[in-house]
C-alpha cells in the first residue's frame, strides 16, 4: 500500500475531477437527447392536430403499451412537448445549450410562462 504523498493525493484528485467532469459531460449529452427526442414527438403532435385531443389521448396509451417501464408519455407531458416544439427546433437543443437543463425544470418554466405572445 502506497503511503499518501502529496504526489499521489494529487493523483487521485485529478481522476476525480476528470470522472466527475466527463459524469456531467454525459449528463448534458443524455439531457440533449431528450430534448431532441421530445421536439420530435411535439412537431409529430403538430403535424397531427386536426385529429384533435383524442389523438394527444391515444398517442398517450400507445406510446405506454410500446414503452411500459418509460416515465414520460401521459397526455400532460405530451402537451409539454407540443408546446416545446412550439418553441425550440432540434438545432436550438445544441446551439443554446438545452440539454443543460433537465426536462422538469423546461416543464416548469413553460407552465410559469404565458402562451399569448407580450404586447
Amino acid at each position: 500500500m502506497l503511503t499518501p504523498s502529496n504526489q499521489y493525493l494529487q493523483a487521485v484528485e485529478e481522476i476525480n475531477d476528470y470522472v466527475n467532469q466527463a459524469k456531467c459531460r454525459a449528463s448534458v449529452s443524455v439531457n440533449s437527447e431528450i430534448m431532441k427526442t421530445n421536439i420530435f414527438i411535439g412537431n409529430v403532435i403538430i403535424r397531427n392536430s386536426e385529429w384533435g385531443n383524442k389523438f394527444v389521448e391515444n398517442l398517450s396509451k400507445d406510446m405506454k403499451m410500446r414503452f411500459p417501464s418509460a416515465k414520460g408519455y401521459s397526455v400532460r407531458n405530451l402537451k409539454y412537448m407540443k408546446k416545446f416544439a412550439q418553441i425550440f427546433t432540434e438545432d436550438d437543443v445544441d446551439e443554446y445549450g438545452l440539454g443543460r437543463i433537465t426536462w422538469s425544470h423546461h416543464q416548469i418554466l413553460m407552465s410559469k410562462v404565458s402562451n399569448s405572445p407580450a404586447v
